[in-house]
């Protein structure tokens, strides 16, 4: 009885350790970017740090294309990073740009390397065939409320450092491109003093850019009712049932 009380105390002792210690380390925050291109087409990138440089996540998105992820632990390319996208190359929204950010320089670095990379054409073909049968699921209103409240928590409980907005917007209107920038001047005018405004012609060659940072932690508790809601489990289920055939279809044709 004495040494089964003391090997249960043992164990206590090492699961209270493990879950300090896990604690501890989803408690480290994260630093992040997001970059939103009111271009044509929309444009989205973002990037995660966490612990310096020992871990960095990329993602960007194309209107009408696949998202594309990058991941990197300690500098080791575990695929391929992540390419800027472009607004203009007459652009000076681009000739201006001169980003001192750490998590920028990451972001740089690791893009110099792959910006002549094709992607794979059967992963391509895959996901643009799932991506029809999705689109429903993914434009619609339920589906919309659960981002909007996901974001209104991550930015409730982040501390968001900077929020810039650069380049031309026109809307195509002179009434209602007043209307926005009377708006954002009074809302935002710390952070539109490099944003102009085209009251003649529609033009959309912006550029928004957020960084700031988070805890794991509260962000666990963020996205997993996010997860759990009803419209982002019928996405994940339809997609892994189209997922499953496709390459069931695959196989089928690889051995015929």
């Amino acid at each position: 009885d004495v040494c089964s009380s003391d090997l249960m105390a043992v164990l206590l002792i090492i699961i209270t350790l493990l879950l300090m210690l896990i604690v501890t380390i989803l408690s480290i925050p994260l630093t992040y970017t997001v970059r939103l291109y009111i271009t044509s087409p929309f444009k989205a990138t973002a990037t995660v740090n966490w612990s310096g440089r020992v871990f960095l996540f990329s993602f960007r998105y194309v209107l009408g294309k696949a998202p594309l992820l990058r991941l990197y632990i300690k500098r080791a390319r575990h695929r391929s990073p992540l390419a800027e996208p472009d607004i203009n190359q007459d652009s000076e929204l681009l000739k201006n740009d001169a980003e001192t950010s750490e998590t920028d320089a990451v972001e740089r670095a690791v893009q110099a390397t792959v910006r002549n990379e094709d992607d794979n054409a059967g992963a391509a073909k895959k996901v643009s065939q799932i991506h029809v049968h999705l689109r429903p699921l993914l434009l619609n209103r339920e589906f919309a409320v659960q981002v909007l409240l996901l974001i209104g928590h991550i930015l409730h409980h982040s501390r968001l450092r900077t929020f810039t907005a650069n380049g031309t917007i026109g809307i195509g209107s002179p009434h209602e491109t007043g209307i926005l920038a009377g708006w954002l001047y009074a809302t935002i005018p710390q952070s539109i003093h490099e944003l102009q405004f085209n009251y003649l012609e529609k033009e959309y060659n912006a550029r928004l850019t957020s960084s700031g940072r988070i805890i794991p932690l509260i962000l666990i508790f963020c996205v997993l009712p996010f997860i759990f809601s009803q419209p982002v489990r019928r996405i994940i289920r339809t997609y892994i049932t189209l997922g499953g055939k496709y390459n069931h279809v695959q196989r089928s044709k690889d051995q015929s």
